[in-house]
């Protein structure tokens, strides 16, 4: 006869006393992630290529909240590497990458793009992440501990027209993402990704308002989501999940609305 299981523990995992670097963070999915994980306790370097949105991003924190912000374009190997050094100088280490940086890129059927279309979605969407884990992956060697979530897209998982090298991008995110889970599993690195959809209040929602065209595609999607378009809080709250389950790791989590079951 099995043994009654004991009373589950009343431990309740916090972010107390870590640190997380998010990219793109001065809005959006980036800012709201950076809410849920300070307010779990966790130190946070937010980030943008320029320092437009520095003061409004850190505005909307408390004054005393442990965050600091750092100008640096992560679409490229030393301005990724900046990002991580500023992090260890001001906090010490590293524990969490959110890497949410995302550049804008040309969306089109295939035939109508360009090889300079092809490259810049490839740079702009796997490269960026690919910078930013390389540049971090040294310090959480060396702590033996590490968490690193890629925000990437369901286009990667169940293929959208006009979207082809934005699929072909994320996919390889996806992929290399399984890959590090395995490699460094051995360092106590995690690594997991958070696949979205179109979520309100980000530059590609935006963009795509603005295009009468595709503005009315849109819109027939979001006629198909049963629990209706995402906001940043979405994809932030699968974001807190990651960070905190201590034993998941090399798995891809679809925020989508129940616009589609990826398998």
């Amino acid at each position: 006869m099995a043994t009654p299981a004991g009373p589950i523990p009343d431990v309740r995992p916090d972010l107390a006393g870590q640190v997380a670097v998010i990219t793109g963070s001065t809005r959006g999915i980036g800012l709201a992630s950076a809410h849920r994980l300070v307010a779990a306790g966790a130190q946070v370097v937010l980030n943008s290529r320029t320092g437009a949105d520095e003061s409004d991003s850190l505005g909307s924190f408390p004054p005393d909240a442990p965050v600091a912000f750092c100008a640096s374009d992560v679409s490229t190997v030393a301005g990724a590497e900046h990002l991580a050094h500023f992090a260890q100088e001001r906090f010490g280490r590293i524990d969490l990458l959110v890497n949410n940086a995302s550049p804008g890129v040309k969306v089109d059927f295939f035939d109508r793009l360009t090889p300079e279309d092809w490259r810049w979605t490839i740079d702009g969407k796997m490269f960026t992440t690919i910078n930013c884990i390389h540049a971090v992956l040294p310090m959480m060697k060396v702590q033996e501990r590490g968490c690193i979530i890629n925000i990437v897209s369901d286009a990667a998982r169940v293929g959208t027209a006009g979207e082809s090298m934005v699929s072909a991008a994320y996919g390889g995110v996806i992929a290399l993402t399984k890959s590090l889970a395995r490699e460094f599993a051995r360092h106590q690195i995690r690594m997991n990704c958070v696949s979205i959809t179109l979520t309100t209040d980000t530059p590609a929602y935006e963009r795509i308002i603005a295009d009468e065209v595709r503005s009315k595609i849109f819109t027939k999607i979001a006629s198909k989501m049963p629990f209706g378009v995402l906001d940043p809080d979405d994809t932030a709250q699968a974001v807190e999940y990651f960070a905190l389950a201590r034993r998941v790791t090399g798995q891809t989590l679809s925020v989508n609305s129940g616009l589609s079951f990826p398998g």
